[in-house]
């Protein structure tokens, strides 16, 4: 969940988030570590569709979970697809031109 604060002229400002799982909170003006941690939440959206036999139709639903509880509901399930900051090899010799 997003906490947030008024900001005039703005309408508001995220000033941290709380996990939905483990209820803690982090806030961005603590200390720079954890702001750090508002960029490794994970957010999961469901919209339930029609006959969803789970959520009533047309429910939507969210969920924030921090790095921590992410990893642990959801790391043994999730695939793995690589990593962004791999460079992948060479596809041939010589570069071209």
């Amino acid at each position: 969940m997003e906490i947030i604060r008024p900001v005039e002229g703005l309408g508001f400002k995220v000033i941290g988030k709380q996990c939905d799982c483990c209820k803690r909170d982090w806030r961005s003006y603590r200390s720079f570590d954890e702001e750090l941690e508002l960029f490794e939440f994970t957010r999961i959206e469901v919209r339930a569709g029609y006959a969803a036999e789970r959520f009533v139709d047309g429910d939507q639903l969210v969920a924030d979970l921090c790095q921590y509880c992410a990893y642990a509901r959801l790391g043994k399930i999730l695939r793995h697809l690589g990593n962004i900051f791999e460079v992948p090899p060479s596809s041939g010799a010589g570069g071209g031109g």
